[in-house]
């Protein structure tokens, strides 16, 4: 999100100086709005999903249990819920959230949990011809 706040505003300011001088926007400079957009999402959630793995004291190179997984992606969840403005380096602080959290059974930690293991079993489902189903199922950064 603060990726998005940082330097979308560039974006913003270079259409409406577009729209300003008359000449509006040409289908190409649509274009390379949405995919300049597109990267600032995309960079944004890859360094979200990187502080995941380390709030959570994981290597993105090596393979995950379903278990870690989880964990993973519920940090993912919670710091995109929270917005970057916590401290993406203290894994043990994150931890502890996420059992207050857990403890209360937060309403949003409730949605978050669901969320995640939704997309986690749709991600298995999807890779269902693809994997051994008699072996453990593992995944990595790049699933």
């Amino acid at each position: 999100v603060s990726i998005l706040q940082d330097r979308a505003p560039a974006l913003v300011e270079a259409l409406l100086e577009a729209r300003q001088s008359d000449r509006g926007l040409s289908l190409d400079d649509v274009v390379v709005m949405v995919a300049a957009l597109e990267r600032l999402i995309f960079d944004e959630s890859i360094q979200l999903l990187e502080a995941s793995f380390s709030l959570n004291y994981l290597s993105a190179d090596s393979p995950m249990d379903e278990g870690e997984l989880h964990e993973i992606l519920r940090s993912y969840l919670l710091i995109f819920e929270m917005g970057m403005r916590g401290n993406l380096t203290d894994g043990r602080r994150h931890r502890l959230i996420k059992q207050r959290l857990e403890r209360k059974a937060a309403e949003s930690w409730q949605s978050i949990v669901e969320f995640e293991e939704d997309a986690a079993r749709n991600f298995d489902y999807r890779q269902r011809q693809q994997v051994n189903p008699f072996a453990p199922s593992h995944y990595s950064f790049w699933d």
